[in-house]
């Protein structure tokens, strides 16, 4: 099963960076590299991640993945001389698309389970995995939809690291996890460093279009 799954992402990441390059003009072999670069920093990140979380390499953390990006994606846009902001564009459908594969596999295997309600006649499990599976198509599809009608270019990513930021929060509350930093969850903390570093990139990015406007 992980081998398949490890296929579907693979192939799923480089289908959407190809195609979704197209829509930015950008050629297919620098999608295909683009797309490795993801594949490659993303894995690593998420066991990184995993690492800092609980300090063994077993299992992943999609934060992992949000956090390095970035960072390795600058000197790749500098290297195949494409903007910065484009590939991050490109970037934020295509996690969210990873990222849904992801809980959906997490469904099948039995993990990140929900919080269980109980009462003296009834018992309900919140359905997590599929929630955030969910969810993730939903931040997939509105990142799409944005691109397709051209607007917010260069501002994708940002704005999916608020919008994550906060849902992940939101339904980290609903999970069954450990504290990590006292009784708060790893989740949430970073969730709460995504949505900060996500604002502060959407105010410095918008005052620079507004001085380049000026």
């Amino acid at each position: 099963m992980k081998v398949a799954f490890a296929l579907i992402i693979i192939l799923a990441v480089i289908a959407c960076m190809i195609c979704l390059g197209g829509l930015y003009g950008i050629e297919k072999k620098k999608s295909f590299v683009t797309a490795v670069c993801l594949l490659i920093t993303g894995m690593f990140g998420m066991f990184i991640m995993c690492f800092i979380e609980s300090g063994n390499f077993y299992g992943g953390s999609f934060f992992g993945a949000v956090f390095i990006v970035p960072l390795c994606m600058y000197p790749l846009a500098k290297a195949l001389k494409i903007e910065y902001g484009d590939i991050m564009d490109m970037c934020a459908p295509t996690g969210c698309v990873v990222l849904s594969i992801l809980k959906f596999k997490c469904h099948l295997e039995g993990c990140c389970f929900g919080r269980l309600f109980m009462t003296n006649s009834w018992a309900f499990r919140f359905p997590s995995q599929i929630v955030e599976c969910v969810v993730a198509l939903v931040l997939a599809a509105v990142m799409l939809l944005i691109m397709v009608k051209g607007k917010h270019r260069t501002m994708l990513y940002p704005m999916l690291m608020v919008l994550y930021g906060i849902t992940r929060f939101g339904l980290n509350l609903l999970r069954e996890v450990p504290g990590w930093l006292g009784p708060i969850p790893a989740g949430n903390v970073w969730s709460l460093l995504c949505i900060i570093i996500g604002c502060i990139v959407l105010i410095v990015n918008k005052k620079k279009k507004e001085e380049a406007a000026a």
